[in-house]
């Protein structure tokens, strides 16, 4: 079953020197000439109800904001942006598109996405980036990998395994009960990690972080815990909340932590949640 409900269209043509980011929130322009752009205010609202059970595709980059919810089956998304996916019982698959919130999900959570659509404008001689755009994770019951740039990720309460490739952007991970048998691994390149987890995740998980330009804050690790290992070289710096042993003690692999943080050029800070 589908709903349609349709605004007037209307064609402008508007001089380059006055397009702004918020003129850019109701316009779609198709055509640039001689500084000025041609395209159409309007937009189309459409609402589909389907079976119980069934899954979802979508594609297409629109004006409007897209949701999803309360879907049986998965949901695969291709080029488009999406507002919210809540309450979806399958997997999720975001191949080149956005979602700001992804909310209640049964299933898996795999996205590939790099913002290029608003990740740069040419205007004036000058190569101009956005903001990264946001995208908030939070009961998703499955695996979650995430491979993204120019985006703010804050991931809430994983249920299961988790692997990010952040190119830019903050990447935050908060939680109080992580699965004792799945992964946590987090690689920024340009932007900052925060980890906040309970006491209980830091004295009875495995975590272990390191950097290569940037700073690491663990002194809530160095607070809590008898000990803190450090070790440092040409490649990188590593901390762990593992004790130094005794070199007879069986060897502890710290790039096979429960939580491993990776920052190339960004900084990592623990905090700790009450």
């Amino acid at each position: 079953r589908a709903s349609l409900v349709y605004r007037h269209v209307t064609d402008l043509t508007i001089p380059q020197s006055l397009m702004s980011d918020e003129l850019r929130e109701g316009f779609s322009s198709n055509a640039h000439v001689d500084g000025r752009v041609h395209g159409q205010t309007g937009k189309a609202s459409l609402e589909i109800s389907v079976p119980e059970g069934m899954s979802v595709t979508l594609g297409g980059r629109t004006m409007g904001d897209s949701s999803v919810r309360k879907i049986g089956g998965n949901v695969l998304a291709l080029r488009c942006p999406i507002e919210a996916i809540e309450g979806v019982k399958g997997d999720v698959g975001l191949l080149y598109a956005s979602a700001k919130r992804v909310r209640n999900c049964g299933g898996d959570l795999v996205s590939f996405y790099h913002d290029r659509w608003d990740g740069g404008r040419w205007l004036d001689g000058k190569r101009l980036r956005t903001e990264p755009s946001p995208m908030s994770i939070k009961n998703v019951i499955g695996h979650i990998e995430l491979d993204v740039g120019n985006v703010d990720v804050e991931l809430r309460e994983p249920s299961g395994s988790v692997a990010v490739k952040n190119r830019t952007g903050k990447t935050e991970l908060t939680g109080r009960r992580l699965p004792g048998d799945k992964q946590c691994r987090i690689e920024n390149r340009a932007g900052d990690i925060v980890l906040k987890v309970s006491e209980e995740v830091l004295r009875e998980r495995h975590i272990a972080a390191s950097a290569l330009s940037g700073e690491m804050d663990y002194r809530i690790l160095s607070e809590l815990l008898d000990s803190v290992r450090t070790a440092n070289n040409p490649q990188m710096m590593l901390i762990s909340n593992q004790p130094v042993r005794d070199s007879r003690d069986p060897d502890i692999n710290d790039l096979e932590a429960d939580i491993f943080a990776v920052a190339e050029y960004g900084d990592i800070r623990f905090e700790l949640l009450k």
